[in-house]
C-alpha cells in the first residue's frame, strides 16, 4: 500500500505545485500587480520598495491559491487514473476506491492546516509590513495628520475621534475632538482639546471644552482634564485604516474585546467581528472539501487537456465563493448566526464530497 500512496502522491504533488503557480499568476495579474504599479506610477514609490511591498503581499495571495490548487490537483490526478484504466484495475484488484482516495484526502487536510497557518501568521504580518512601508514612504517621518476614525469601524458610530496631528515619538495628539452618539446614532456630546496624551487605550485630554446640546441650546463647560477610552493603543494607529478582512484572528479578537469595553451592541457591531473570525477559520478548510470533490469528480475521465480541469476548477471555486459571500452578506443583515453564515458553504461542500465519494466506492 505504501507503493500505491507514493505513486498517487507522485502524481498529485506536481499538479498541486502547478495549480498553485497558475492560480497565483492569475491573482497577481488581476489584483496585486496593478496595486503595486499604481503606487509606482502615481506616487513615485521607488522600485526597491515596490518589490518589497510585492513580496510581503505574496503570502496573502498564496493563502487563496492553495485550496484552489488542491481541487485542480485532485481532479486531474483521479481523471488521469481513470483515463488510463488504473482506477478500474485497482478496484478489480480488491483495493477500495476510498483507500485509493485516502492519500489525496489526507493531502487536502494537510493543505487546509497549512492554509490556516499562512492566513493567521505570514499573511497578516506581510500585509502589515507592506502597509507600514507605504505609510512610512508617504509620511517621510512627518507626524500623522488628519486622522479620523469611528467605533465601530463601519455602520452607525457610537464614538468618533478626530486628530489634527499625531506625533508617534511622544504619543501626543494635537487638535483633538471626541464625539459621543447615543444608541440611535444621534449626537450626545463632544470634547475639544488642544492636545491629548495617548496612554495605553486611553486619551488624557488637557483643558478640554465639553459641549452638550440641551433644549435651551448648547452648553459649553471648561474642564481641567478628561480621560477618554479610545479602545486602541498608539501602536495600533496603522490598524485604524486596516480592514478587518486583513486582520488575523488574534487582531479581530482584540478588536472584539475593545468593542465590549466600549459597551457596543452585540448586533451589528460585535456580530460582524464574530463573522469575520468564523470566516477566517472556515475558508482554509475548503481545501479538504475541494480534495474530496476533486477525487469524486475525477472518476470520470476528462477527454481533453489539463485546461479543461483548470476550467472546471475555476467554475467550482467561483460557485463556492459566490455561496460563501452570499451567506456572509445574509449574516451581516442578521438573517443567520455568524458561525452558520461562515460554515454553511463548507458543510455543503463536505456533504457533497462525502456523498459523491460514497457513491463512487461502488
Amino acid at each position: 500500500m505504501r507503493r500505491l500512496d507514493k505513486y498517487i502522491a507522485g502524481t498529485f504533488t506536481p499538479l498541486l505545485i502547478f495549480g498553485v503557480g497558475a492560480f497565483l499568476v492569475i491573482l497577481i495579474g488581476v489584483n496585486l500587480l496593478p496595486q503595486v504599479l499604481r503606487l509606482v506610477v502615481r506616487e513615485s514609490l521607488p522600485i526597491s520598495l515596490a518589490v518589497q511591498v510585492f513580496v510581503y503581499q505574496l503570502p496573502a495571495m498564496a493563502g487563496l491559491t492553495l485550496p484552489m490548487a488542491v481541487l485542480f490537483a485532485s481532479l486531474m490526478t483521479f481523471s488521469d487514473l481513470s483515463s488510463h484504466g488504473e482506477l478500474l484495475a485497482l478496484k478489480a484488484g480488491g483495493i477500495g476506491f476510498l483507500r485509493v482516495a485516502a492519500p489525496v484526502i489526507a493531502a487536502g487536510f494537510l493543505v487546509s492546516a497549512i492554509t490556516l497557518g499562512v492566513n493567521e501568521s505570514l499573511a497578516p504580518l506581510g500585509s502589515a509590513r507592506a502597509f507600514e512601508l507605504v505609510r512610512t514612504f508617504r509620511e517621510e517621518g512627518k507626524p500623522l495628520e488628519n486622522l479620523v476614525f469611528q467605533i465601530p469601524d463601519t455602520g452607525t458610530p457610537r464614538h468618533m475621534f478626530r486628530i489634527h496631528s499625531f506625533n508617534p515619538s511622544n504619543h501626543r495628539a494635537e487638535g483633538v475632538m471626541v464625539i459621543y452618539f447615543d444608541e440611535n446614532g444621534s449626537f450626545s456630546q463632544l470634547f475639544e482639546a488642544e492636545y491629548a496624551d495617548w496612554t495605553d487605550e486611553w486619551w488624557v485630554l488637557h483643558n478640554p471644552v465639553q459641549v452638550i446640546v440641551t433644549p435651551q441650546g448648547q452648553r459649553r463647560t471648561q474642564l481641567d482634564r478628561v480621560s477618554v477610552f479610545v479602545g486602541k493603543s498608539a501602536h495600533q494607529v496603522q490598524e485604524m485604516k486596516q480592514s478587518p478582512s486583513e486582520m488575523s484572528i488574534a487582531q479581530l479578537q482584540r478588536l472584539l474585546r475593545q468593542y465590549r469595553a466600549l459597551d457596543l451592541p452585540l448586533y451589528p457591531d460585535q456580530s460582524r467581528l464574530f463573522q469575520f473570525i468564523h470566516s477566517r477559520l472556515a475558508v482554509p478548510w475548503c481545501a479538504l472539501g475541494f480534495a474530496m470533490l476533486g477525487v469524486a469528480l475525477g472518476q470520470r475521465p476528462l477527454r481533453a487537456s489539463a485546461g479543461v480541469g483548470f476550467g472546471m476548477s475555476l467554475a467550482i471555486v467561483f460557485f463556492y465563493y459566490l455561496v460563501f459571500n452570499t451567506m456572509l452578506l445574509m449574516g451581516e443583515r442578521g438573517l443567520f448566526n455568524p458561525w452558520v453564515a461562515a460554515w454553511t458553504p463548507n458543510v455543503i461542500l463536505f456533504v457533497t464530497g462525502v456523498s459523491l465519494l460514497y457513491n463512487g466506492r461502488r
